[in-house]
């Protein structure tokens, strides 16, 4: 039946309790359910726990395969780590277009998990092994430039298919074929991460620390260990301080927002850096004293930084925007016009790690996460652009306000710990 027409009821209720009812009436519209759905809701709940419980892979495997972003995919590794199980790279002869269960406590991730790699790919990867058999020379090809003649490789048909690989030199003549669907990037990647380690005695193993970077390039989300820091710079390098004593005073000289004219403090850092500390922007005690790293919130830091038998002097302490917010927040201007300076310093300084404190900072140095920078406190990603881990701390002034908040400061520089030991 169409509705033609709304008539007020006459019966006598106020407008303002009528509003103040539908007030309510929609809020509660926010969270509640009716029954039939709620029931529907603890009866999934139930199975999911009880598979969890007593079918810990099964239940890390398909719920791996169901999650849409990154930021997802990386707390359920992390979860299934907690249970005991490991997340392993692609594995040239176990992998197909799913993932997985190799053994009760680890589970291979997809063809498609690797950057680059569709479904599509993925399972014409599969194919090409269940078709793969013997190879032979079919035919010599001759360079019209250099008059060689290199041969060309065919499947035997004589010999039923090995449904495997034996060698990376069959996976490549096999990729080769045409219509075979995988270019030659798609292979170097597969390589990269450690796809074929299993058939080449020669390659270090997929679980190697040197095949780290690739792998958390190439596997976004599955790789939760941090890179190892390689380097640290020496601030003492003559060319390098003279360098870094120019770039402050182009800072401090800078008119690219409307903080132009305010204090910009000193940078504070040692002889040697092993990891560079980024906050928001000085607070109003390091404005007042002229250089970073004073006050009660740099406190906080340095606490945390100790905690983690970590040395303060170690550190290269600086700020997204180089002068004190003037409002509640920054605006986009401060940070469009301070932000190259920070890319300056890291491009001078080129750390092995980055701790950004504060949300702002965070989502300059992690522009593609978009989850909210209070759920990454203690995470850690690898840009290599920069050839850096950024590890997601928070604002240290919020400990002023909530103590337990250094709890996050801690986490976060243990990660600092970890990656530099």
């Amino acid at each position: 039946m169409k509705i033609k027409s709304l008539n007020i009821l006459n019966d006598g209720l106020e407008e303002s309790v009528a509003e103040r009812i539908w007030e309510q009436t929609e809020a509660n519209a926010n969270y509640q359910f009716n029954k039939s759905h709620s029931v529907e809701y603890s009866i999934i709940s139930m199975w999911c726990a009880y598979i969890r419980v007593h079918y810990p892979a099964e239940y890390f495997a398909a719920s791996l395969s169901v999650v849409d972003t990154e930021d997802k995919l990386t707390g359920l590794v992390k979860d299934a780590r907690e249970c005991g199980i490991e997340i392993l790279p692609p594995d040239i002869n176990y992998s197909a277009d799913r993932y997985k269960i190799k053994s009760n406590t680890e589970i291979l991730a997809p063809f498609n998990a690797v950057k680059g790699i569709s479904e599509t790919i993925a399972k014409a990867i599969v194919k090409l092994r269940e078709k793969n058999r013997a190879w032979k020379v079919v035919r010599y090809k001759k360079s019209r430039k250099t008059g060689e003649t290199t041969p060309v490789y065919g499947p035997d048909g004589s010999v039923p298919p090995k449904k495997r690989f034996d060698s990376f030199d069959e996976f490549e003549k096999a990729a080769s074929q045409p219509n075979s669907k995988v270019n030659k990037t798609i292979v170097e990647n597969l390589r990269a991460i450690g796809a074929f380690a299993s058939i080449e005695p020669s390659e270090p193993s997929a679980k190697d620390l040197s095949r780290r970077k690739d792998q958390m390039r190439l596997l976004p989300g599955l790789i939760i260990d941090s890179v190892k820091a390689d380097r640290y710079t020496d601030t003492s390098e003559p060319f390098l301080r003279a360098s870094l004593v120019e770039h402050m005073r182009d800072c401090k000289q800078c008119n690219g927002c409307d903080l132009a004219g305010q204090v910009h403090p000193d940078i504070r850092l040692g002889k040697k850096m092993r990891f560079m500390v980024v906050s928001d922007c000085p607070t109003w005690e390091e404005e007042k004293k002229g250089k970073l790293l004073e006050g009660e919130s740099a406190q906080y830091v340095k606490a945390a930084i100790k905690e983690n038998e970590l040395a303060v002097a170690d550190g290269y302490y600086t700020t997204l925007v180089k002068a004190k917010k003037q409002d509640k927040f920054l605006t986009t201007g401060q940070i469009n016009g301070c932000s190259p300076h920070l890319a300056k310093e890291i491009e001078l300084l080129k750390p092995p790690v980055i701790v950004a404190l504060g949300s702002q900072s965070i989502r300059y140095l992690l522009p593609d996460v978009k989850v909210s920078p209070s759920d990454l406190v203690g995470m850690t990603f690898y840009n290599p652009k920069l050839d850096a881990t950024i590890v997601c701390g928070l604002n240290p002034q919020q400990c002023h306000f909530d103590p337990t908040k250094l709890e996050g400061l801690v986490k976060a520089f243990k990660e600092v710990a970890d990656i530099i030991s």
